[in-house]
């Protein structure tokens, strides 16, 4: 039997030198035409930056649920690790419609 915790609203924070760390990874990524690991990027730092899932995912054309696999990935991994396609159902973020 499944238990999900309802998330109202979830805030991710990073401190300055890893944002500049995912920048210069993003900046890297479009240097060698990786669009791949620079729109996992980019979600990242919008989501750090306080846009909603909704917004991103609509910037990016990509799902919600791409979006949030990218920001669990980057939680479980770190910036140097590879993304995962999919992440363990009891991990901490699990969509909700008023995430946006």
């Amino acid at each position: 039997c499944q238990h999900f915790l309802e998330v109202k609203m979830i805030r991710i924070s990073a401190c300055k030198r890893t944002k500049c760390a995912l920048e210069k990874k993003l900046e890297s990524s479009l240097e060698r035409g990786d669009r791949a690991q620079s729109d996992r990027c980019k979600a990242i730092l919008a989501i750090l930056d306080g846009q909603t899932f909704e917004t991103v995912s609509t910037t990016l054309r990509c799902s919600r649920e791409i979006v949030r696999l990218w920001i669990n990935g980057y939680l479980l991994t770190g910036l140097d690790a590879r993304f995962p396609q999919s992440v363990p159902v009891n991990f901490l973020i699990v969509y909700h419609p008023s995430l946006g």
